[in-house]
């Protein structure tokens, strides 16, 4: 079980009164990262390895090989991202599409072997409703004369203020409504880096519309969904 996630208050009500199992808990683990957590992952394969009476296999390797190609990818794209609207005044004109595109390209490319971040249909509606909310808090951050980071600034002071209930009452909703906040805010701060390169050498604007696409499809993309 993952320390953090929305389900480990009634998870661990549960588990009281479990006398036939071994409880595992990742202390400093979320829902979505829990699977990543080498207490998890380890204890799972040992368990297996024990229920099917085999010996416990070594470490894989083959993550060394993903990661190399996940650097490489992303740094193409960076690379792509700074001098592809540079190329030509047209391309130029619609780096507010490049860049966020290219990068995103690149991830779905890359990042597979770990992380889904293939396009769902499911998830558009949660991609749109990211899309518009994020597009409206940097259109208001942008009115009122703010930097962009304040609306990663404001998501993070709220998710902190929902993990303060959470964690006195536990009530799911506020767990849920936690998580989504949290996942927004760290995404957000790679949203950050793509806004600043679609302004150099364009307008805020065009930072403003990188930001939102690129955010609205990775918090879309991660935030938790019932259906």
């Amino acid at each position: 079980m993952a320390r953090f996630g929305e389900f480990a208050p009634f998870i661990r009500e549960g588990l009281r009164e479990q006398t036939n199992a071994q409880v595992v808990i990742a202390p400093w683990s979320e829902h979505i990262i829990a699977a990543y957590a080498p207490t998890l992952v380890n204890a799972g394969v040992k368990a297996a390895c024990v229920a099917f009476d085999k010996s416990v296999p070594p470490a894989p390797t083959a993550w060394r090989w993903r990661l190399a190609g996940l650097l490489l990818g992303i740094t193409g794209a960076l690379g792509l991202m700074f001098y592809l609207p540079e190329i030509h005044p047209r391309l130029a004109r619609i780096r507010r599409f490049i860049v966020p595109g290219v990068l995103l390209l690149a991830l779905v490319l890359t990042l597979w072997p770990w992380v889904g971040v293939n396009p769902q249909l499911r998830r558009i509606p949660a991609h749109l409703l990211v899309l518009i909310i994020g597009w409206l808090a940097l259109r208001g951050a942008c009115k009122l004369r703010m930097p962009r980071w304040t609306v990663a600034v404001a998501t993070g002071i709220l998710a902190a203020c929902c993990f303060a209930v959470f964690w006195v009452t536990g009530n799911f909703l506020v767990g849920l409504l936690m998580a989504i906040l949290a996942i927004s805010t760290l995404l957000l701060l790679p949203s950050l880096a793509v806004a600043r390169i679609a302004t150099r050498g364009g307008s805020r604007r065009d930072g403003d519309i990188a930001m939102a696409i690129f955010a609205s499809y990775v918090i879309g993309q991660f935030m938790p969904l019932f259906y």
